[in-house]
């Protein structure tokens, strides 16, 4: 069993751990925000990745040799209690999972994993790049982007490969694209 006790905070927060499964067929989530509790069960036995459904709507992610980062979003409304609980054997039989890496954090979905082996409250640092001859080309105040690829293959792609970053609409967006029609066209 694994409760967590959160700050009463209005606003999106995401939950996430990595699961591996030992011998447990049960597994529940618990959490309650807005004075409402909402519950989830799963069998660790057999996650399928993209899986999602239920009350909390998990999200199922596989990482590799039988690893499954488990993740949900929830908004809170009000400054009412806010818990997590975790519970690895519902039928309280002896079974067991493997647990790593619980992360709960204010956002509207969960990012990678921050490790934090200080117990205390930690932020992500900042992404920070650098390469020979071409620092005074990086401007850290303004929010540069740098971007070194090259084509997978030597012959012309059928359609367009790109790279594109957006806020989400079509009118606000960057995007880096290799042509159909010439060799080393970008």
């Amino acid at each position: 069993l694994f409760n967590f006790d959160l700050p009463q905070v209005i606003g999106d927060y995401s939950y996430s751990f990595f699961i591996k499964a030992g011998t447990s067929t049960l597994c529940r989530l618990y959490q309650r925000a807005d004075n409402v509790s909402t519950t989830e069960d799963f069998n660790p036995q057999t996650i399928s990745a993209g899986e999602t459904g239920g009350a909390l709507n998990l999200n199922f992610e596989s990482y590799g040799n039988d690893w499954w980062r488990v993740s949900f979003t929830k908004s809170v409304t009000t400054t009412n209690a806010h818990w997590f609980i975790f519970y690895p054997d519902r039928t309280n039989s002896g079974n067991n999972v493997e647990v790593y890496g619980f992360q709960w954090e204010a956002a509207s979905y969960p990012t990678s994993y921050i490790p934090n082996h200080s117990g205390g409250t930690i932020t992500r640092g900042e992404d920070f790049a650098t390469k020979t001859g071409l620092t005074s080309s990086i401007n850290s105040t303004e929010g540069t982007m740098f971007l070194d690829f090259k084509a997978l293959a030597n012959t012309l792609p059928s359609e367009y490969s790109y790279f594109s970053m957006s806020d989400g609409t079509y009118n606000n967006r960057i995007s880096i694209l290799q042509s159909i029609s010439g060799t080393n066209q970008v």
